[in-house]
């Protein structure tokens, strides 16, 4: 999909009965796919693939540092290949530590944590490391990335690393005080900040880093009388994707306008393409 587009071109291979993607990775002539049981990779544009079977796939997207791509495996570890080769290893865990969220960020891998907040791989050691302050009684459920700020979407709120002073900064000031638990945060090509709660309707965003921050209604203008939620909040470079629960909202203008649209839940851009 581009972004003046609506049209689909189907790039995966046939995953299965009972398979359904749950993340994607492109990069070069290299796709690669996560479904509920199985990592797929193909090194030239689709034309053929190979597969590994896993007992279990975590819900978030591949991340690449160097040559190296990641992907969570929820209780059972993180797995990774090397120069998009096949051979997928696992970095096992410590017992009854689970994955929410993986993100890169100055060269490092980063990883959301329940109840403990963000920690950091240390690859001489293959070790987590706790990389956070003031997060460590929050879950963390989503993490994205500006060149400013690594962003962190969590159960007490939306906070923000600065990537120069290497410090967090203190807790996005919100529209709404009474949401507790927030479910995503997602980052623009240009650094706008789009964050939303879970079950609700609305989303809020940030079009100065953070500073201020505006309440989104995609579905209707606020009334009691919609009554779909926001699942996902994607961006095309700097056009809003709202996936809801029972329609998809596009946006030109941050907001002040939709259209109603099908879009898929993850989408993945690459070389002025979107994929999901």
């Amino acid at each position: 999909l581009d972004i003046n587009s609506n049209g689909w071109e189907l790039v995966s291979p046939d995953f299965g009965d009972q398979e359904y993607p749950m993340g994607m990775f492109i990069s070069g002539n290299h796709i690669l796919f996560s479904t509920s049981n199985y990592l797929w990779i193909s090194n030239d544009n689709g034309i053929s693939w190979t597969s590994k079977y896993i007992e279990y796939n975590g819900s978030d997207n591949f991340v690449q540092i160097g040559n190296r791509i990641y992907k969570d495996g929820g209780n059972t570890g993180i797995l990774y290949c090397d120069n998009f080769d096949s051979n997928w290893q696992e970095l096992p865990l410590i017992n009854n530590f689970s994955i929410h969220s993986l993100a890169p960020a100055g060269g490092k891998l980063l990883c959301g944590n329940p109840y403990k907040g963000v920690y950091r791989l240390d690859e001489s050691t293959n070790q987590l490391i706790p990389a956070n302050e003031g997060l460590t009684s929050a879950v963390v459920t989503y993490l994205d990335a500006s060149d400013i700020h690594l962003w962190a979407a969590c159960g007490n709120g939306v906070f923000a690393y600065d990537l120069a002073s290497k410090t967090w900064v203190d807790k996005a000031v919100l529209p709404d005080s009474d949401v507790q638990y927030y479910e995503q945060v997602s980052v623009s090509k240009s650094g706008e900040v789009a964050a939303f709660g879970w079950l609700t309707n609305r989303f809020y965003l940030s079009t100065d880093s953070g500073v201020s921050w505006d309440t989104i209604y995609p579905f209707d203008n606020g009334g009691f009388g919609d009554w779909d939620y926001v699942e996902k909040v994607n961006w095309l470079d700097d056009v809003l994707l709202v996936k809801g629960e029972f329609s998809d909202k596009r946006s030109t203008d941050f907001g002040q306008s939709w259209t109603e649209v099908s879009a898929p839940l993850d989408i993945v851009p690459f070389n002025g393409k979107h994929f999901g």
